[in-house]
């Protein structure tokens, strides 16, 4: 008996006759998948000499437990030599080829389609296709063709392979299956050669162009690279039935991609294509503001002013333009565009007003100050002033919307400058009167603080004396919504300024302390605190024009405070603040106010005193 030696095994010659045929079958159907696994197509020749003609086909076409043939085990290694081996055994021994290399595994698989899943040589695959494997085979278990096989793992090389292949059908799934840009490149390139309408054909009820423009920006970028601007343009502006154009698609989830198409092009083509609107008049160029205002940016920057000018001024129809949409939602970006341009263009930018008359500059105030406020920096304060001068239909400022919006960004932008500037800016008036200092002191009082206290004291009170429509001064707003903050802007300062501030009257004559006694008695408290007693005495002495003094107001809205006011305080002085009269016509004092409000404060303050009233409301004799 013949012998020879195989990768340490030594093997008797395979004979149908022998009387251990069914070991030298295994045996056989053994060596052959050690030969499709380790690639040793010598191993597969040397099988099919030692074999009889008839035990032949069994050892390329028995199968494992998973229903894989020696042939398959070939196919997954991906070693063409070895295939092309094992298909020579069969041909030679009859065997029909193309019936082995269609023969499916128990999962549905053929030999191309592990050999496609596996990846591991086109080379392969070519071998398969090239001897009768069928190029449109589908897996049974999950109805993947070859094609779609290849592109959901990305098999480039493969790919190729099978598009070259006169036979192979393209379906739409094959088409619209998740893949890397590359091997959708390649797939679509190929279709388009068959059918040069593909991009617009309706593709699961959308262009084909917006899948691509959906999910594979990148893909559809490179497809159109090098062709003309016409066929760009009629791809890019292919819309569903919403009106929504692949450009939009691009500008929603590739803005990257459609920049690159736009890169190098003309203004006109630029133009042409930003200004594509849906249904609703949304351009492409709104969009990419909305959701990418950094490749708008980019495709700005290689176009002149005129063409920047006219894109952000593209208005969507009874609403807002692009410079408005990048002010609201992507403010740096707007401030990268207008960086370094000149300030006519800026302020021509800035301006640009939507149909409720708000300018782009009330858009950043609104919802990036701190953008405002690096496109103002640099800029001389006429400049600033202008922009900040702009008013709204409602006659609001973008100073006013800084001050309720974004107060540090304002605070920022009038710091270092000189004290004219800043005053005029405070100034500015709403149509109801109220100035920037007064949307301050309700809205932002620690901005206020900060700019009053990088500046002198004539500049502090007269921003301090600012008057609304109403005759209301800041600091008498100070007191209402912040009298900590005033209370600050005081500590700050020498106690003629204090004196003068807290001096201030309204229209009705209630004086600056009035309010804070009536509203944060704490306030006022904190503000005498430490002060000499002629000061305090001066304080809560002023009286409003009917006679109610400070201490008076006190007494009838925070007594607790008049007792922090003038504890530690010798009783001469008590005495005398206590004695201070309340002109209302009835002859009594802070003593007799405060017994009606506060009887526990006037008992801890003087018990003497106290211990003389007969009865609530009656007045000391």
């Amino acid at each position: 008996m013949t012998q020879f030696r195989i990768v340490s095994l030594s093997v008797p010659k395979l004979s149908i006759m022998s009387p251990n045929r069914s070991l030298h079958l295994e045996l056989g159907v053994q060596l052959m998948a050690h030969a499709a696994t380790s690639g040793q197509p010598d191993l597969v020749r040397v099988i099919s000499e030692y074999s009889s003609s008839h035990l032949a086909v069994y050892v390329v076409t028995e199968c494992d437990s998973r229903g894989n043939t020696p042939l398959m085990h070939a196919a997954m290694s991906g070693n063409s030599e070895v295939v092309q081996a094992m298909i020579d055994h069969c041909s030679e021994n009859g065997v029909a080829v193309a019936s082995i290399l269609n023969r499916p595994n128990t999962a549905g698989k053929t030999a191309l389609m592990l050999a496609i899943s596996h990846g591991k040589s086109a080379d392969c695959v070519q071998v398969l296709l090239t001897n009768g494997a069928d190029p449109n085979t589908i897996v049974a278990s999950s109805w993947l063709s070859a094609l779609e096989v290849a592109m959901r793992e990305g098999h480039l090389d493969i790919l190729r392979t099978l598009l070259a292949h006169p036979d192979i059908h393209i379906s739409d799934r094959a088409l619209t299956t998740i893949s890397g840009r590359d091997c959708t490149v390649v797939l679509t390139s190929k279709a388009l050669e068959r059918e040069p309408d593909l991009l617009s054909r309706l593709v699961n009820g959308n262009p084909f162009a917006h899948w691509l423009a959906d999910y594979n920006g990148g893909a559809l970028r490179d497809i159109v690279a090098g062709k003309d601007d016409g066929f760009i343009r009629g791809i890019l502006s292919i819309a569903d039935q919403e009106g929504f154009s692949v450009a939009h698609r691009l500008a929603q989830g590739n803005g990257v991609a459609l920049g690159n198409i736009l890169a190098g092009k003309d203004a006109g083509f630029g133009r042409e294509i930003l200004s594509i609107a849906d249904q609703e008049g949304f351009s492409v160029a709104h969009l990419l503001a909305q959701i990418n205002g950094v490749t708008l940016q980019g495709i700005l920057a290689e176009k002149n002013e005129e063409f920047g000018r006219e894109i952000l001024s593209i208005a969507r129809p009874y609403w807002y333009s692009v410079a408005h949409r990048l002010a609201y939602d992507n403010g740096e970006a707007l401030r990268d565009i207008l960086a370094g341009k000149d300030a006519g263009f800026v302020r021509d930018i800035l301006s640009v007003t939507d149909q409720d008359g708000t300018s782009v500059a009330h858009g950043l105030a609104q919802h990036n100050g701190m953008a405002l406020r690096d496109i103002l920096a640099g800029k001389d304060t006429g400049f600033g002033r202008g922009i900040l001068s702009i008013v709204d239909r409602d006659g609001g400022s973008v100073a006013h919307w800084l001050a309720e919006k974004n107060a540090a960004a304002l605070r920022d932008i009038v710091a270092g400058k000189d004290a004219g500037f800043v005053r005029e800016i405070l100034s500015i008036r709403d149509q109801s009167g109220g100035s920037v200092a007064h949307w301050l002191a309700e809205k932002n009082a620690a901005a206020l603080r900060d700019i009053v206290a990088g500046n002198d004291v004539v500049f502090g009170r007269d921003i301090l004396s600012i008057l609304d429509q109403d005759g209301t001064w800041v600091a008498h707003w100070l007191a209402i919504y912040n009298g900590a903050t005033l209370r600050d802007i005081l500590a700050r300062n020498d106690v003629v300024f204090g004196r003068d501030i807290l001096s201030i009257r309204d229209q009705g004559g209630r004086s600056v302390a009035h309010w804070l006694a009536a509203d944060i008695g704490s306030s006022l408290r904190e503000i005498l605190a430490e002060k000499d007693d002629g000061f305090v005495r001066d304080i809560l002495s002023i009286a409003t024009p009917e006679g109610h003094t400070v201490a008076s107001y006190l007494a009838e809205f925070n007594g607790v405070a008049l007792r922090d006011i003038v504890a530690g305080k010798d009783d001469g002085f008590v005495r005398e603040i206590l004695s201070i009269p309340d002109q209302d016509g009835q002859g009594r004092t802070v003593s007799d106010v405060l017994f009606d409000k506060s009887p526990d404060v006037l008992r801890a303050i003087a018990p003497d005193r106290f211990a003389r009233y007969p009865a609530v409301g009656a007045s000391v004799a």
